[in-house]
Order: C-alpha cells, then structure tokens, then sequence
C-alpha cells in the first residue's frame, strides 16, 4: 500500500494497547499517513521508546504490568518531546487527573473513538509538537 506522504514525512507513531485487534486495527488505520509501530504494554513501550525516536504514543490506560498514565509519567520524565494521546474505555476521573497532572496529555479520548476524531487528535498533537520545538530552536537561536 502507499502512502500519501513522502517517508521523510512520516510520523513514527507507538500504538500502546493490550487488545490485539484494537491494536492491529489502529495500525491499520494509520499506517497510511504515518509510520505506526506497536507495543503490548507500557513495558514493551518503554523498551521501544528507548530503542528508536517517536514523535507520538496513543496509549490505552488500563493495561496489565503498566498503565498508560505510568507510561505517560516516566514520558514526561525520559522523553518528554514525545505527543501523549491516552485512550480509555473508562470514564475515570481519578485516570484523567493522573493523565493530566503527572503524564501531561495533550489528548483524552473514550474508547470505542471515531476514527475521524482519532486522526485530527494525532494530527493536532503533532502540530503543536512541531510548533513546540520550532520555538525552543527560535529561542536557543535568540541566545
């Protein structure tokens, strides 16, 4: 299958979901925009994350070993450039508290999530990605 965008333009994106068929159906979804890898838990995360550079994770929150708000926590700490989109099936307030507070999402969505919903997520976090990054070089260059 091709994709739209030429490879230098591809997003690497982390699809983090302990259901197997959520998982590969994301990918699916977005594998024609993006360059979509796909971790079981928030562990093979991390070890993926540490291997190889990412521009953005979509986690699940409620995992075995590790939830996605954990996940999004350690980010914050070790890869803190890296878009956080947290998905859930579960309206937990204490989860969106977590999210927000320690893993500093920039997104919250409810699982089932419109795949038209999911994609201008993805698209608007990696904006403001870009544009974060932009201004700190505009910044570092001003000094």
């Amino acid at each position: 299958m091709q994709s739209d965008r030429p490879a230098a333009e591809r997003h690497p994106i982390l699809v983090v979901d302990d259901e197997a068929q959520l998982r590969d159906t994301m990918a699916l979804l977005l594998k024609r925009q993006y360059e979509v890898h796909t971790a079981r838990d928030g562990a093979e995360a991390q070890a993926l994350l540490e291997s190889q550079p990412f521009h953005l994770v979509v986690a699940d929150e409620r995992m075995p070993r590790m939830r996605g708000t954990d996940l999004f926590a350690w980010m914050r700490a070790n890869q803190p450039d890296v878009g956080r989109i947290l998905l859930t099936a579960f309206l937990d307030a204490d989860a969106m508290l977590r999210a927000i507070n320690e893993g500093q999402v920039e997104r919250f969505l409810i699982k089932p999530c419109d795949p038209v919903v999911l994609r201008v997520a993805i698209a608007e976090t990696l904006e403001t990605r870009r544009l974060t990054l932009e201004n700190r070089q505009l910044v570092q260059d001003l000094k």
